[in-house]
């Protein structure tokens, strides 16, 4: 088959994300600062977002443009209203320091790439491609 860059780049993101989300449904808390390995309903989370991101994968390859557009939907409204709430943060003085600050900015790739897949062949990524 063949697939454009960013379709591949896109499903990349996905599978990393999936595998994180793995490593952290077995009790493993890298990426996570010094939090004690959680149980319960965040391993049913961990495991609900892997299967997720897993879908992510196959539809950055295979899925059609309304899909992408939905998948990169989520990760893109749920990156904004984190770094909005980080931001509310910094103005009400109640923001403390977190290592996983990291992970706002990552959803927020994450939705761009499977936005800019979901662009339609005619459409050109910058004017210069308009030639």
């Amino acid at each position: 088959m063949n697939f454009s860059p960013i379709r591949i780049i896109a499903a990349g993101w996905a599978l990393v994300f999936a595998a994180l989300h793995v490593i952290w449904a077995a009790g493993v808390p890298i990426g996570l600062g010094a939090t004690p390995p959680m149980r319960g309903w965040f391993l049913a989370y961990d495991v609900a977002v892997a299967a997720g991101c897993l879908i992510g994968v196959a539809v950055a390859l295979w899925g059609r443009r309304w899909m992408l557009i939905v998948v990169g939907a989520v990760p893109l409204v749920r990156g904004l209203i984190g770094i909005g709430l980080l931001v509310q943060q910094l103005i009400t003085g109640s923001y403390s320091a977190d290592p996983t600050l990291w992970v706002e900015p990552w959803f927020v790739l994450g939705g761009v790439l499977f936005m800019i897949a979901a662009r339609r062949p005619s459409m050109p990524l910058i004017a210069a491609d308009r030639r």
